[in-house]
């Protein structure tokens, strides 16, 4: 029989004996859930135990399960086990566009035990047709890797058929950085606007990624410390459920601290209905590129503040470990890349933006 405990933590853990020991004890397994939600814990618990209490009665026979059937059952497994809408979201989209490449070109396949690995691989392929990208249908093939992981995993199918389908060889995408020119017209048109002023130093000055500016709240700033921490959220984790902190210079700092706080996020929308609001992760990346950048006659996108966070720093001395951290890398070989991206000298003026006005940022 498993069990739900709520642990220091607080988050919430299932628990079940299963096997022995090299002792002979009865083996204890745990399980993290990954929330705090009590409601949604008991929900997977629920789950859980059933399938404890089936795989001890020796109920091992597969439960046939049509492809579209599995959209509603899959909707639900996503509700209740991972927090992330965003997350749902995409798992759950990219198998219902495969299920709809298996209705178009192999109506008669049903169910999901008879899916193969050739069928994933001509989805590969029929992707490719359209023109998307190599990132794009990995992205694809990793999603429904967890869904049909899913799929096993509540005795649908006995193996997985995505674990054989090669991933696309691409190209890695250039690195493309704002020129010192460019930088210098955001900060002085940025001063029209405190909040967007304060937006775009910080994505100057330690490159959070769109899903982590919108959730930023005022708990997560730190004025003593002069840092700003990616911290989980009630409906959403940081990329890899990571948190970190983010080094903040002097002036930004005093900056942030001066911001009217109309909210407990930190970035709230300014105009429309939704004023007052957090921003959406849509509506940040619009606020920021065709509401500002392109305003000023500017190419780029939020992805490229990080590329030129982590050039600029590197070249002007920061300490690539410590770039790596900010970023929130899994390995300093992801950040080296960056070390040889600009072959030009960098103005004084652009220097402090990287480093700090007294290095604090090195």
């Amino acid at each position: 029989m498993a069990w739900l405990d709520k642990r220091n933590n607080g988050y919430y853990y299932i628990y079940w004996y299963e096997g022995q020991t090299p002792c002979g004890k009865p083996a204890k397994h745990m399980k993290s859930l990954k929330t705090k939600n009590a409601a949604r814990a008991r929900i997977v618990y629920k789950l859980f135990e059933e399938k404890i209490y089936f795989k001890k009665q020796g109920f091992t026979t597969l439960d046939k399960m049509e492809i579209d059937v599995f959209m509603p059952r899959l909707a639900s497994y996503l509700r209740a086990n991972f927090e992330n809408v965003l997350t749902r979201n995409k798992y759950f989209g990219n198998y219902k566009e495969f299920a709809n490449f298996m209705n178009e070109k192999y109506r008669y396949i049903r169910h999901l035990q008879e899916v193969k690995d050739t069928h994933i691989a001509a989805f590969k392929e029929y992707e490719r047709a359209k023109n998307k990208s190599p990132h794009t249908i990995n992205g694809e093939l990793t999603s429904l890797g967890k869904v049909f992981k899913i799929a096993k995993e509540l005795n649908h199918i006995n193996e997985n058929p995505v674990k054989g389908v090669s991933r696309i060889k691409a190209a890695k995408p250039a690195i493309e950085l704002y020129t010192q020119d460019e930088i210098r017209l955001m900060l002085k048109y940025s001063k029209e606007n405190p909040m967007l002023e304060v937006l775009i130093l910080l994505l100057l000055q330690a490159a959070p990624r769109r899903q982590e500016i919108v959730n930023f709240k005022w708990s997560d700033f730190y004025k003593e410390n002069m840092t700003l921490k990616v911290s989980r959220k009630e409906g959403w984790n940081p990329k890899k459920d990571k948190e970190r902190i983010l080094k903040l210079s002097n002036r930004l700092t005093e900056m942030l601290n001066n911001l009217e706080r109309k909210s407990d996020y930190i970035f709230t929308q300014q105009e429309g209905r939704n004023k007052g609001n957090k921003f959406s992760n849509s509506g940040i990346y619009r606020y920021i590129v065709p509401r500002f950048l392109k305003r000023l006659a500017i190419e780029g996108d939020m992805h490229k503040f990080r590329d030129t966070y982590a050039s600029y720093s590197i070249a002007c001395g920061v300490d690539v470990a410590k770039v790596q951290w900010r970023l929130g890398h899994e390995s300093l070989k992801e950040t080296d890349k960056y070390a040889m991206a600009i072959n030009e000298p960098i103005e004084d003026d652009i220097k402090v933006i990287f480093v700090g006005e007294k290095r604090e940022l090195t």
